[in-house]
């Protein structure tokens, strides 16, 4: 599955081989944007590319996705994945 960007996923697939998605945020018409990298619209938009980081991040917990935050020419800069956390 190649995401719309036109560059491919992080990670398609989880350790049992089922697809997964994740979080990316990204650079277009000078904008900060977070999306699902599966889906066209929009989680949120920003002017401060920070901001777009910390939303996106927030976003991928509560979705259980990993966050994938490319730089503004496309490439991949950072990949946080997601990981379940067991109550201490």
């Amino acid at each position: 599955m190649w995401s719309h960007t036109g560059y491919p996923p992080v990670n398609p697939f989880d350790d049992e081989g089922s697809e997964m998605s994740a979080v990316e945020t990204y650079r277009s018409n000078n904008m900060w944007h977070n999306r699902m990298d599966d889906e066209e619209s929009d989680l949120s938009s920003h002017v401060i590319r920070s901001q777009a980081i910390a939303e996106g991040r927030t976003w991928a917990r509560s979705r259980k996705a990993d966050h994938v935050v490319r730089r503004a020419d496309g490439s991949i800069e950072s990949v946080t994945p997601f990981e379940e956390r067991t109550p201490a």
